[in-house]
């Protein structure tokens, strides 16, 4: 297959094609011209979205919150004792947002998927939630070292 060249009309018959008639800084301007105009566009299509919303923290984050959140046994029996030792400043939901996934720990690959969150500071120092397609399981809090202790069933992870 040949090549196919794009003529100058100022160099009919002279067999010198389009491109090779340009020197440096005529390609190097029409290529920031291109650079320009794709990243102009770019902006305007991508205007609304952020870049880090299908990382998978945000996606697990997302379908923890979306999935309706049911509570196990030895969860809602912590939070109860913590609930009446001190008074919570945010609901469950600040489980989700607050945390590092530790993935060391979580299974996302098990059937339903485990993603167990660590906590830097509070009175929780361990969540784990279980996820299937269409709800969100809390199944276990593992209360922060030097926190008093509840009489709650431990559970294995």
């Amino acid at each position: 297959m040949g090549q196919i060249y794009i003529r100058n009309p100022r160099f009919a018959g002279a067999g010198v094609t389009y491109f090779g008639a340009m020197n440096f800084r005529q390609r190097l301007f029409r290529f920031g011209i291109g650079i320009f105009i794709g990243t102009v566009l770019a902006y305007l299509f991508f205007q609304g979205r952020s870049c880090s919303d299908w990382l998978p923290d945000r996606r697990i984050r997302a379908s923890l919150e979306s999935g309706g959140l049911v509570w196990g046994n030895q969860a809602e029996c912590v939070w109860n004792c913590l609930s009446a030792r001190e008074t919570l400043a945010e609901p469950v939901a600040s489980l989700v947002y607050e945390g590092e996934i530790d993935w060391g720990k979580s299974g996302p690959r098990e059937t339903p998927r485990r993603y167990v969150f660590r906590y830097e500071s509070g009175p929780v120092q361990e969540a784990t939630f279980l996820l299937t397609e269409d709800q969100s399981f809390l199944d276990r809090l593992e209360l922060a070292s030097g926190q008093p202790g509840c009489d709650c069933p431990h559970t294995e992870p």
